[in-house]
């Protein structure tokens, strides 16, 4: 864990970097039905505060971890066009908003529908 600067204990300015990375991931989710619902916008948010109190990781550290623990284990599904398309747009916007982790396991995802056909976050 890399420790973080003291004092953001404030998640409030999170949220310029949060709500185009959930926005960006509901954009790409969302035509092939696999967007998440404000329960899950709700659990990011909750475990960025908490995180926030605790000053365990830095910013775009956290953020990864949670879209990766949060909404990247409901993505699954067989090769379609609207399923590759979904996991590309995801990629994307993870690449762009600095999560290496989980845009990693996209690309897992992906070689699986090359590979298989199908493809699940729980292999």
């Amino acid at each position: 864990m890399v420790p973080v600067q003291p004092g953001w204990h404030d998640p409030t300015p999170l949220l310029g970097y949060l709500n185009p990375l959930l926005g960006a991931l509901m954009q790409a989710l969302e035509p092939a039905r696999l967007h998440f619902c404000w329960r899950v916008v709700d659990d990011v948010l909750a475990f960025l505060a908490r995180l926030c109190q605790s000053e365990t990781l830095a910013p775009a550290m956290a953020l990864d971890e949670i879209v990766y623990g949060k909404i990247l284990p409901k993505l699954r599904g067989d090769d379609s066009r609207r399923f590759r398309a979904a996991l590309e747009g995801c990629r994307q916007a993870l690449e762009a908003h600095d999560c290496p982790r989980s845009a990693g396991k996209v690309d897992d995802l992906l070689q699986d529908l090359v590979e298989t056909g199908s493809a699940r976050f729980w292999r």
